[in-house]
């Protein structure tokens, strides 16, 4: 019943993620009211303004970010303080995991072709379900959150008035490359009942990201 637990959480910490970015990419008729600047006139950090425009690759791309791997986690809230604080929190770095966890599953699954084109669907199922659980599951060594940005809006419609807390986090590429190779490699070790192809797509998994490309070099939907 754990596994099951823990696999449902990462799918909610997953569709949590989707919907906060998609929310925030679309076009509302809302009035913002305040964001974390205000106070002080400052405009939105060059970070989350390359993230709104181009995605995650935008922001990795600044040179102050260079070497680093970056993750956005966004929160809503009607209350301000608390969403101000999920981001802030134990939460956040699990959504960070979350979306490490869900990069490595899918390419995991578009290698083997969805499952069915190097070994039974149920096995690769299982593999792939196995590495996002472990993944998910896990506290990465040098994942710091960077900073942090809010806005208050107002829908003009509904005039209901809401909160996205939004933080952006850091992890030196190497870092990351090590720990998700070292934990695909201690499944693979551990698993003495994994068939033929589950072997060839976890020693293939590993090899590209202890490779030049490292983690970076598998697709993101961030």
């Amino acid at each position: 019943m754990k596994n099951v637990r823990n696999v449902f959480l990462v799918v909610g910490l997953l569709f949590a993620a989707t919907m906060v970015m998609a929310a925030g990419k679309t076009k509302e008729k809302v009035e913002v009211l305040e964001n974390k600047g205000t106070s002080r006139s400052l405009k939105d950090p060059a970070w989350l303004t390359a993230y709104i425009s181009s995605g995650i690759s935008a922001v990795e791309a600044l040179d102050l970010y260079k070497g680093k791997y970056c993750f956005i986690i966004e929160h809503d809230d009607l209350n301000k303080d608390f969403a101000i604080a999920w981001v802030g929190g134990a939460e956040a770095p699990r959504a960070v995991a979350a979306k490490i966890a869900t990069t490595v599953s899918s390419s995991m699954s578009n290698a083997s072709g969805g499952g069915g084109s190097t070994g039974s669907a149920g096995e690769m199922s299982y593999g792939v379900k196995s590495a996002a659980e472990a993944i998910a599951n896990a506290s990465f060594n040098g994942l710091t959150k960077d900073a942090d940005w809010w806005e208050t809006r107002r829908n003009k419609k509904t005039k209901e008035v809401t909160t996205t807390a939004t933080a952006l986090f850091l992890i030196d590429k190497k870092q990351l490359d090590t720990q998700v190779a070292a934990q695909l490699q201690r499944l693979a070790d551990q698993n003495t009942a994994m068939s033929a192809a589950e072997k060839a797509i976890y020693a293939d998994m590993i090899a590209q990201v202890r490779g030049v490309g490292g983690f970076g070099s598998l697709s993101r939907d961030d």
